[in-house]
């Protein structure tokens, strides 16, 4: 059957939310968070086999800039024509050697947000947005158009959906799981290979009697086929 859908808030919104975040992500329109997961280094007694000499410190640099450009002979659209490289050595600069892969966990900061975000925080005063001062007029003002320009960014409006921020994507997903209006004649479908919290959601609807089946991994790839041709 089919179902009309209603306007329902949606939980589109996964970032780690504080008023200072919001001000980064307002500044910029870069998804960020607010921790950073590296490991901290633990100092140790330094051995030889520890100790690095200049000169061979300088070598390994020098190979690796080597094979670095031979790969980029080989591959000229690598890092959108260098823009990559550049950004990383003007805004991210504090990674030095640092091969950061967990972006879609938590993506860093640039240099450039934080000085933005500085500058704005120091120059207005932002109160409370439940308030009804001219300082708590002006965050709510910012927050309302942060939604704005999350909901343009995925081609939608209020009309259809409300941005709602939560404290992050298991947060957003334990929404979806109360909020929708599970039934009898509800199924919910997750991929075998899914996150935890997906599982979650499962429990929501089996307590209001919804039907719910794992999909397999082949199945979702050969849709996702279809679709593309």
């Amino acid at each position: 059957n089919k179902i009309k859908v209603k306007k329902h808030k949606i939980c589109i919104s996964i970032y780690s939310i504080s008023i200072n975040i919001l001000f980064l992500v307002t500044t910029n329109m870069q998804v960020v968070s607010s921790s950073q997961r590296c490991p901290v280094p633990v100092k140790h007694q330094q051995t030889e086999q520890d100790t690095i000499s200049p000169s061979s410190s300088s070598s390994s640099s020098s190979s690796l800039s080597e094979k670095k450009k031979k790969f980029i002979e080989t591959h000229p659209a690598y890092g959108y024509n260098n823009t990559i490289d550049n950004i990383r050595a003007s805004d991210f600069s504090r990674l030095q050697e640092t091969i950061y892969l967990d972006h879609a966990g938590t993506t860093l900061y640039s240099d450039s947000q934080l000085r933005k975000a500085f500058e704005d925080l120091s120059s207005n005063i932002y109160g409370n947005p439940h308030s009804q001062s001219s300082c708590s007029a002006k965050t709510t003002e910012m927050i309302d158009d942060m939604r704005r320009r999350i909901l343009k960014f995925c081609n939608t409006s209020s009309q259809n959906y409300q941005v709602i921020f939560t404290a992050g994507c298991t947060d957003s997903l334990r929404k979806v799981g109360e909020w929708f209006p599970w039934g009898p004649h509800s199924y919910f479908l997750y991929a075998a290979q899914c996150h935890n919290s997906v599982l979650g959601i499962r429990e929501y609807a089996l307590d209001k009697g919804a039907n719910w089946k794992s999909i397999p991994e082949e199945y979702l790839e050969e849709s996702a086929g279809l679709y593309s041709s």
